[in-house]
């Protein structure tokens, strides 16, 4: 990787300066690489962070996505007014409600995995999708037959939350199958995970966990 994702060490830095590395199209689209940045690339079931990249002498990038490539850390957009250029050096800005939102939306997502957990069912996460417009989690197996376990769940997510448990990260060195460190998450007093998105510092920056729907594998849910 040649960018240094500062998001990967605190959701709630939202600005940072930077160096541009690379400045160019591919596929038709406008982007920029820098030497660091506070964007999340888009990945592991969370959109990416917006926001805007601007130099020292007033051009601006409106940035729309963020997104890994062969290992490139690419920022595609539009210009307002003139190209930047490589060496140059800008400010760069997410949009702060954006990320919060995603953070709370991928920490309900593995709240969820807990509270199904602490219910004794043994399931396998394998997807989750932790986007605005619908966010679910799925698994290997099917959710039980319970007409009551929608109410259980809720009630489950509302007692996990109110603990207000601290997360944490670390990284391991070879946990990856192809030899690479691994990012793992951790929350208080539950086991760990391998996770490389943006999460609440404490649980209760969730909100309140509301299920829409249990259906087969899939889990459904909003966050209030």
């Amino acid at each position: 990787m040649n960018t240094e994702l500062l998001c990967l060490n605190n959701t709630y830095n939202y600005t940072c300066n930077a160096k541009i590395i690379d400045v160019g199209t591919l596929e038709e689209s406008n982007f920029l690489v820098m030497d660091q940045t506070v964007f999340y690339p888009q990945g592991g079931g969370q959109p990416s962070d917006i926001g805007t990249i601007a130099t020292k002498d007033g051009r601006i990038f409106t940035v729309r996505k963020c997104q890994i490539i062969d290992n490139v850390c690419y920022h595609f957009g539009s210009w307002e007014n003139e190209i930047a250029k490589i060496d140059d050096e800008v400010s760069v800005q997410i949009n702060e409600q954006k990320r919060k939102l995603h953070a709370r939306l991928h920490t309900a997502g593995h709240v969820i995995d807990l509270a199904l957990s602490d219910l004794g069912y043994v399931l396998n996460p394998t997807k989750g999708y932790h986007f605005e417009n619908g966010p679910y989690v799925e698994y290997e197996e099917n959710l039980p037959q319970d007409p009551e376990l929608k109410e259980k769940l809720e009630q489950t997510l509302e007692k996990i939350v109110a603990k207000d448990a601290k997360t944490s990260f670390k990284i391991v060195e070879g946990q990856h199958n192809n030899g690479k460190p691994m990012r793992i998450m951790s929350i208080e007093g539950y086991p760990d995970c391998g996770c490389g998105g943006t999460h609440v510092e404490h649980l209760d920056q969730i909100g309140k966990i509301n299920i829409r729907k249990v259906k087969g594998n899939r889990v459904a849910y909003e966050v209030v």
